[in-house]
């Protein structure tokens, strides 16, 4: 499925890159492990149909380690196509299903379906390292970039942590507040698992954290929620939730 509007992102480069935005000193560094297989999925991302995207959904949507053995076979003969494109699964597949235990597959994701600029799993420098999942950059002069949006993602296939992961994002972001940084929305991206389609009464409950965004003025924060369901419907959620933040569409 092509999309002619998606932007490259910048998923490898060796050194710390200047951020330009945030009030204070501060650089930016893409930190995803593999970042061969990443950029050769990036180039052929767009020569994929529906069903081998949403294969891809389903690796990203949950590290491969935590899924119960006849699951991890099924994907494994489900992602035969795409390895034969790819040349560079590993044996097993491994290589591949690896890609699901960081986010960095998931973010390469949304960078295929936005009309955005993204940083893959950007380490943030400020005199004390922060990680994220993906990042929105803007090229200015000098060799330096802007950053308006960073991502923190939280796959669920269950809601026990979700208290917990909330009160330690929060608790994250009001600490770069602290130190200076301004100019920039940090966005609060849960992404839920197929188990949770259809179950109202659970979404429901998780767009409650939506007020959570008045905490914060600057920095800003906005919640999204997708969900791991077919790729089209994933890119239309995407587009709708994210889309609304960055005014992309």
């Amino acid at each position: 499925m092509t999309n002619t509007l998606r932007k490259p992102p910048l998923i490898g480069h060796n050194r710390p890159i200047p951020i330009d935005n945030f009030g204070i000193e501060a650089t930016v560094i893409p930190i995803s492990k593999d970042k061969d297989l990443l950029q050769t999925l990036w180039e052929n991302l767009i020569k994929f149909d529906e069903r081998q995207l949403y294969d891809l959904l389903r690796i990203a949507s949950h590290p491969i380690s935590s899924r119960e053995s006849k699951e991890v076979n099924k994907l494994r003969k489900s992602v035969g196509k795409i390895c034969s494109i790819l040349k560079k699964c590993g044996k097993g597949k491994k290589r591949l299903f690896n890609l699901s235990e960081t986010s960095s597959l998931f973010s390469l994701l949304i960078a295929h379906s936005i009309p955005a600029a993204l940083i893959i799993e950007p380490q943030i420098d400020i005199g004390q390292q922060f990680y994220f999942d993906y990042a929105v950059y803007e090229r200015v002069s000098g060799g330096r970039i802007r950053i308006p949006y960073i991502a923190e993602v939280k796959r669920l296939n269950s809601t026990g942590n979700l208290k917990e992961y909330t009160e330690e994002f929060l608790k994250r972001v009001k600490l770069l507040k602290r130190r200076g940084v301004r100019n920039v929305t940090f966005i609060y991206h849960i992404h839920l698992t197929s188990n949770f389609i259809g179950k109202d009464e659970v979404l429901n409950s998780i767009n409650a954290l939506k007020p959570i965004e008045l905490l914060l003025d600057d920095p800003k924060l906005k919640v999204i929620i997708t969900l791991e369901e077919t790729y089209s419907k994933f890119k239309e959620r995407l587009e709708r939730e994210l889309g609304k933040t960055l005014r992309l569409f």
